[in-house]
């Protein structure tokens, strides 16, 4: 649990920085956005999406525009408030998983 301390605070303290700097580099990437029409798979409108490591929600609000119901989740509470100030159209939690495959969520939009 110490490690995910030192974690969540580096990540809070440049979320900003981070929720900026990562919008342009992602929404330009050729290897995110452009496999999800040709995916033979693709999820029903509305179908719940769980976006792990969410950051600051650049794939969440995507996944929501593309028609499903993203909830984003992240140890850090920054990044989930930049997320949810930016991203109004995704839900967001603040979580962490481990390394044994469970995970931890905090089940409320908490005001983090």
């Amino acid at each position: 649990m110490l490690q995910h301390h030192f974690v969540r605070k580096s990540y809070d303290t440049v979320a900003e920085q981070y929720g900026t700097a990562s919008a342009t580099s992602w929404l330009t990437s050729r290897s995110t956005g452009p496999c999800w029409p040709a995916s033979p798979s693709r999820p029903a409108i509305g179908a719940p999406i769980a976006d792990l490591g969410c950051g600051p929600g650049h794939i969440a609000a995507w996944l929501a525009g593309q028609g499903v119901a993203p909830v984003g989740i992240d140890l850090s509470p920054a990044m989930i408030a930049v997320g949810r100030r930016d991203h109004p159209n995704a839900e967001f939690r603040r979580g962490i998983s481990s390394r044994e495959g469970s995970s931890s969520t905090d089940h409320q939009r908490d005001p983090a």
